[in-house]
């Protein structure tokens, strides 16, 4: 069964990491790049992204028009606007989202599958997507403003976020 839900969340597992290094990314000119990279390998996890083939015939099907003139053009020095990172941004947090719940809908399965036999859970289903709620909730809690903060319902919050959530207020109220 784990074999088998390994190679049901392999895709999910290429998008996971590359919305990983989105979110890891600094805006600046070399953060650009990454972005776009990523983001490209987001829509098409089985591709690979490389400068020197991205223009070419071959893999020009899987990628839209606009994501492949911008990516060529960040080599002529062209830097990505403010609106155009934060579209970029926001589409991938979009197709994680996406993802996410598909690999939930798997995860749930699966889990269903080993309770079925007889076999503990844990052993089967790993969650993947596990290890970026930190820096999912760190990235959205950090461009909301102090009112739009405070007013989060605490009840609703899991306590990784209420921890996340106070030491973003601490850090507001310091000035940091």
């Amino acid at each position: 069964l784990r074999t088998e839900f390994q190679g049901q969340s392999k895709e999910f597992k290429e998008v996971n990491a590359a919305y990983g290094r989105i979110l890891s990314n600094d805006p600046s000119p070399a953060g650009d790049i990454s972005l776009i990279m990523q983001y490209m390998k987001m829509l098409d996890p089985r591709s690979t992204v490389r400068e020197g083939e991205f223009a070419t015939v071959q893999n020009a099907g899987s990628v839209p028009e606009v994501v492949r003139a911008k990516y060529n053009s960040m080599f002529d020095g062209t830097k990505l606007t403010e609106g155009m990172r934060a579209d970029f941004l926001q589409q991938s947090e979009n197709l994680y989202e996406t993802a996410l719940e598909n690999q939930s809908y798997i995860e749930q399965e699966y889990t269903s599958f080993a309770e079925q036999y007889g076999f503990d859970p844990k052993k089967v289903v790993i969650e993947y997507g596990k290890p970026l709620e930190k820096q999912r909730y760190n990235k959205k809690i950090s461009v909301m403003t102090i009112e739009a903060l405070s007013e989060i319902n605490a009840a609703n919050l899991t306590p990784l976020q209420l921890e996340l959530l106070n030491k973003e207020l601490d850090r507001r109220s310091k000035g940091k």
